[in-house]
């Protein structure tokens, strides 16, 4: 039987995503306390079992001037013994008819692993959600000046970070985050070590996400409303962790960097009522609830 969650379910549903997911406990509150509403899940019963189940979260895909309200498709997974019966593929269908009903014209997924991507892309979806990753050192922001007096990091306002996401990426197809989803975001990032930095200063306004581990940094993302702002984002994140390589991920269309790096694959999409086709547009899609 298909239903949505209730607060009864919570208990399972948290048994479940440890079964599928190598996430630890506090991430897995952090997920059904805050990011999440029982009702924002599309459960599959069995025996009076929760054995597979999907959060549907609300998004907002952005090119310039249009907006299209979004089903992100998020911690979707199924019990090991009830796998490979069809449960899942029901799921997604049920949870794709409930938004479009609601207004939703697309239907968005971040596959856990690269083998998933063919399995949503014999459901329907599309390949289109990507960035571009490319790798710097010391030497390529040699005549650049950090700027650690106008960065703050970690104490940050949510609502400052998706402001200036807004402003930096209005003119880049993108997935678009909401204020009060962004310090989810923020908060996800923190829970495994990860960094939030916004950048204000005489450039322009920037943020970024990054992490360090074994002096190799990793940015997640760095938009800003200047690319003088960007790189004096990056030298200043360069400065404080000292890394012998920064991997640093960009919209592919990005003019930082130009010369340099790989696009990604990153997560699909299914049109349910948008006419067209989104394969020619490079839409970003990067920072989210993962």
């Amino acid at each position: 039987m298909i239903r949505l969650g209730t607060p009864y379910d919570i208990a399972a549903m948290k048994r479940l995503w440890d079964e599928c997911f190598n996430d630890n406990v506090s991430y897995i509150d952090f997920i059904f306390d805050k990011v999440s509403k029982p009702s924002d899940a599309m459960v599959y019963e069995e025996d009076g079992r929760i054995v597979a189940m999907l959060l549907m979260i609300p998004t907002r895909f952005v090119l310039k001037k249009e907006i299209i309200n979004s089903l992100y498709v998020f911690g979707a997974c199924t019990a090991r013994k009830y796998r490979g019966q069809g449960i899942m593929t029901k799921l997604l269908k049920q949870a794709e008819i409930r938004a479009m009903n609601s207004g939703a014209g697309l239907s968005l997924v971040v596959p856990g692993d690269r083998a998933l991507f063919d399995y949503y892309t014999a459901r329907g979806y599309d390949q289109v959600l990507s960035h571009r990753r490319v790798q710097i050192d010391r030497l390529d922001l040699n005549s650049v000046r950090a700027e650690p007096e106008n960065v703050s990091i970690d104490i940050v306002d949510p609502y400052e970070v998706f402001k200036t996401r807004y402003l930096s990426l209005r003119d880049i197809p993108n997935i678009a985050w909401s204020g009060k989803q962004m310090e989810f975001v923020i908060d996800d990032a923190q829970i495994y070590g990860g960094h939030c930095a916004v950048y204000n200063g005489s450039s322009g306004q920037g943020i970024a996400f990054f992490n360090t581990q074994r002096r190799r940094t990793f940015v997640n993302e760095c938009v800003a409303t200047s690319e003088e702002a960007q790189l004096t984002l990056l030298k200043t994140i360069m400065v404080r962790e000292q890394p012998r390589v920064l991997t640093l991920d960009l919209p592919v269309t990005s003019p930082l960097f130009s010369e340099y790096g790989t696009i990604v694959p990153y997560g699909l999409a299914k049109s349910l009522s948008v006419k067209g086709s989104f394969e020619e547009i490079y839409t970003y899609m990067n920072m989210m609830l993962d």
